[in-house]
């Protein structure tokens, strides 16, 4: 689509209960942030995407991985996007 425009910007994370990456869990948990796309505000999942107008928005990763004898500052995460028409 000729002119379509898509802003996107990393809010926060708003749950992050992955496995350390030094434990042992049965469950592997989730991450999932806050994007603000156009003037939305939308969560997604890593792995998981979302619809924006003609975009499709990918959450690839998130990073760092969580330590159990750490807490990871907010202004230190990072995630990674993939973007498609």
């Amino acid at each position: 689509m000729k002119g379509a425009e898509l802003t996107v910007r990393f809010l926060s994370v708003t749950d992050d209960s992955r496995c350390p990456r030094d434990a042992t869990c049965v469950w592997a948990g989730e991450v999932k942030i806050r994007l603000l796309i156009n003037a939305s505000q939308t969560e997604i999942v890593e792995g998981g995407s979302t619809a924006a107008g003609a975009f499709r928005v990918t959450l690839v990763r998130v990073e760092p991985q969580r330590m159990s004898t750490t807490q990871i500052a907010p202004q230190d995460y990072r995630a990674t996007l993939t973007i498609e028409r």
